[in-house]
């Protein structure tokens, strides 16, 4: 049984999360109790695990993502504080790549991917219904543009597996149409 006190020495009641925060995008040498040095800038750090996300080797446009375990870490050193906004947008977009792939595209061809994959979902006997900006197909899972495979969203996994399988499957939007026929095979 966990005490009040126990709750209380727990790391995410001590944290100050105005330091974490500050600790973003700069410069920092992390040694860890096995005696490695890990350099690169931080891009997150988690409240309460401590574990530390460094991206390195921006500048070679080759980007390194690693996660250090908190519980592991027994210094850290900042080289450097400053960042420029070039550098900060950089480190941005490595999680990001979904929302700049639909700004790339135009409002006709988002709707031209979104009744594409429409069509292919009705062609394999989904019930889909078609909104502004999302398809749900069975009343279960979401399609978000730019209407691929990695932006679905359902609390089921076998149905998001299957899903998934199924989209990855379809032609592209301006390849032949292939005839309807029984869904591709799915492990």
């Amino acid at each position: 049984m966990t005490t009040v006190e126990e709750l209380d020495d727990h790391p995410v009641f001590k944290n100050d999360p105005i330091k974490l925060q500050s600790m973003l995008y700069r410069e920092v040498e992390l040694t860890t109790c096995d005696g490695r040095v890990h350099n690169g800038r931080v891009l997150t750090i988690d409240p309460v695990s401590e574990s530390w996300v460094l991206v390195s080797g921006l500048e070679a446009r080759s980007p390194t993502v690693e996660l250090v375990f908190g519980h592991g870490v027994t210094a850290s050193r900042t080289i450097s504080a400053e960042c420029d906004e070039r550098t900060r947008r950089a480190m941005d977009s490595l999680l990001r790549t979904q929302t700049v792939e639909q700004s790339a595209l135009s409002a006709g061809a988002l709707r031209a991917r979104r009744d594409h994959v429409v069509g292919w979902l009705r062609r394999h006997r989904l019930p889909v219904e078609v909104g502004a900006d999302h398809v749900t197909v069975a009343g279960v899972a979401t399609l978000h543009a730019p209407y691929t495979a990695d932006q679905c969203v359902c609390a089921n996994e076998l149905v998001l597996q299957r899903l998934d399988a199924l989209l990855r499957a379809a032609p592209p939007p301006d390849g032949p149409e292939l005839p309807a026929g029984e869904p591709p095979e799915v492990s």
